[in-house]
């Protein structure tokens, strides 16, 4: 789970593309979206909204971008807000992480749109799907801070009600991945 900002202008994310842990075809992918931040809404799908559902897109692992989308919908951020993300698969992204980075903290921006570090849920489908089974000495399945690795695909809105077609690239040197 990760948010972004859009800092200027009104941003619309037509979709994504992400690096993950494994090469498999026809994997199932999910992404859903709410206004604001995940804080408090990782636990179920209250309150998310579903843009992305396939079962048959083929994971490229390290090497090269797997594409997710185009979206259902548009997700669409008013300047000065920002939009919470959940990318689901049942196999791994690959999320970066560097012991600097903060939970919430600002990584990354573009002039357009801003990063913010989230978290990567192992285990399961929301934070209910976690289980008993943890890596993690506190019994968890939350691994912090984690940053989102790969492109944003979006269009920003002027003044005049044109659009402006963007990607907004993630280019972090890994230190660990999960």
């Amino acid at each position: 789970m990760f948010t972004v900002e859009a800092i200027h202008a009104d941003i619309s994310i037509k979709s994504l593309s992400s690096y993950t842990a494994i090469v498999e075809t026809n994997h199932r992918v999910e992404v859903y979206y709410q206004p604001g931040h995940y804080m408090g809404h990782m636990g179920d799908d209250v309150g998310w909204t579903r843009v992305y559902l396939s079962d048959s897109v083929d994971l490229k692992g390290l090497n090269g971008m797997t594409h997710i989308g185009p979206f259902s919908r548009d997700v669409d951020i008013p300047a000065g807000e920002t939009a919470a993300f959940y990318v689901y698969t049942t196999s791994k992204l690959s999320y970066q992480y560097h012991e600097s980075w903060e939970e919430g903290s600002a990584v990354l921006d573009d002039g357009n749109l801003r990063l913010y570090a989230g978290i990567a849920l192992a285990y399961g489908k929301w934070t209910q799907g976690c289980g008993d089974v943890s890596p993690q000495p506190d019994g968890q399945c939350i691994f912090r801070p984690r940053v989102f690795s790969g492109i944003f695909e979006y269009s920003i809105s002027s003044a005049l009600d044109r659009s402006t077609d963007g990607e907004f690239f993630i280019s972090l040197i890994c230190a660990k991945n999960l």
